[in-house]
């Protein structure tokens, strides 16, 4: 094998490795990014809820108002 071919192995498995890597880490981000979205869309609903708690007493306070 000669040496020009020892290199493109050699920086092929560099290359290879680097992939893995950078492939590795977008994975961990897209699933950090879906544990924090699922968090949010959870927050959003209980935001959803308490308003229409108040709505519901807003409603009641008004009814005895009368």
């Amino acid at each position: 094998m000669n040496k020009y071919a020892k290199c493109a192995l050699g920086c092929s498995l560099v290359l290879n490795v680097a992939f893995a890597i950078i492939c590795n880490d977008m994975s961990n981000t897209a699933s950090k990014a879906f544990d924090d979205l699922a968090i949010a869309q959870q927050k959003v609903s209980d935001i959803q809820h308490d308003i229409e708690d108040l709505k519901a007493k807003q409603e009641v306070q008004q009814l005895e108002a009368k």
